[in-house]
Parts: structure tokens; sequence; C-alpha cells
């Protein structure tokens, strides 16, 4: 399906509050082949995510949460079943078109920041721009708005080192959302942080929540999880309680 079909398709898939349905999953499986044989990492998982939304997913060490999330976010398409990502059927893209979706849909944030050492913080937030060969003005102008946004205008020049850990994930979630992402993945954002630089990086999740970026977090933190709208408990590679969630 191209861009415009997707579109099309995905203006169309609407729930009964009117928003778009910006995830549709439908019968998903991952199993993972090992010498002791084949595992189930996720089970039948039926799944819908509304434009907007913010839900988080919680679970014990192994049942299946990053697994999702990488699917989720394209990272990995050895999966079974329907995947639908704003009216585009993921399954059945090739690799570069959905590449070409995920540069354009999704951001990413990781528990662990992911920032390159030898770049200031401004080049590590235009970095992945360049890569999707955003212009350069256009680039620069997009850098200097997330540095205002973040409050990170003063450490433009600051290299990640001389960052606490806090600030770091400040600058990998400003490096997620410069490219305006639909949807935001976000893999234990605070796992690595103390309490107040948790609170501050999940103040500026909802706040890109409440400016209509749909949020994904896996969290291990109940306080956290509750700020979203949706909490989905995962066990085993299912959603026990949930059943089909959406």
């Amino acid at each position: 399906m191209n861009d415009a079909a997707g579109a099309r398709a995905g203006a169309a898939n609407r729930t009964e509050d009117g928003r778009a349905v910006l995830i549709q999953l439908d019968g998903l499986n991952k199993t993972l082949r090992t010498p002791a044989g084949a595992v189930k990492v996720l089970d039948a998982i039926d799944l819908s995510v509304r434009s907007g939304e913010f839900v988080s997913v919680m679970g014990p060490s192994g049942s299946g949460k990053t697994t999702l999330l990488s699917i989720l976010g394209l990272l990995d398409g050895g999966f079974e079943g329907r995947y639908l990502l704003d009216g585009n059927d993921v399954g059945a893209l090739r690799e570069q078109e959905r590449k070409r979706l995920a540069t354009q849909r999704i951001g990413f944030v990781f528990q662990h920041y992911h920032l390159l050492d030898d770049l200031s913080v401004a080049e590590n937030i235009d970095l992945p721009l360049e890569y999707r060969d955003v212009p350069r003005a256009e680039r620069r102008r997009r850098v200097e708005e997330v540095l205002e946004e973040f409050g990170l205008d003063d450490k433009h020049k600051w290299f990640p080192r001389m960052l606490s850990g806090g600030q770091q994930q400040l600058v990998a979630v400003a490096r997620a959302v410069a490219g305006r992402p639909k949807l935001l993945l976000a893999d234990e954002p605070t796992g690595a942080l103390h309490s107040s630089q948790g609170e501050m990086i999940m103040e500026v999740l909802q706040r890109l929540n409440e400016q209509g970026t749909t949020i994904i977090q896996v969290t291990h933190n109940p306080e956290y999880a509750a700020r979203a709208h949706r909490v989905l408990q995962m066990r085993d590679g299912r959603f026990p309680a949930t059943g089909a969630a959406g």
C-alpha cells in the first residue's frame, strides 16, 4: 500500500469517537527458534490504538513487552498476523517501504540514551534529520525549536558527558520528536533515572501527548504507567486481562 492509499485507509478506519485508528493488530504472533525448540514470544495479540492515545504496557521481564515494541517500531519484521500502521499493512511492505514508513511516522526512546559522545546536544538532535534528507535550513529550525521547547537551548554546544542522566534522556526524547513522528515508542524511558529525573521525563511525555503525539511506553513503574489513558498488562506474550484491547 502506498502512502496515499495508507492515508485514505487510515482516515476511513475510525473509532466511535471519530479518532483514526493509528495501530491495529490482529492475531499478532512472534515465534523464536531455539536449540530447545520453538518459543512463542507473542501469542495472538489483538490491539487497537487510536491517534492521540497514550498507552502503557506493563508486565514481568520476559513477557514480550520489548518484542512488541520492536515490532510496532518496525525494527522486527519477523511476525505472523496483521499489523496496520496508519492504514499501511506492514506485513505486505517491502523492506525499503517499511524503512520509509518508520522514518516518516515513528520516534523511539530507549532506556539507555544512545547519544553519540563525540557530538554536541544540537548535533545529536540534528543527526536523524540529516539521515531523513531534511533540508539544512529546516533542520536548523527544528533543532532550535526542540532545544527551546525542552529547555536545552543553553546547552546546545554541550556534549553528553557534561549532562546528567535526566538531561541526556531529555536530549534523547528531543531527538525522537524533532522528526515530528505520529507515534512515539518509549522502552523504559525512566528506568535508568532517579525519581525527580523520571518525573521530568514523564511530564515531557504527557505534554507531547497533549499536543497530539500518540505514545506507547513500556514501564515497570505503576505510578508512571497510570499517567496514560490505558494500562495493558502483558504476561506470557499476551494481554490476558484485556483481550482485544481498544
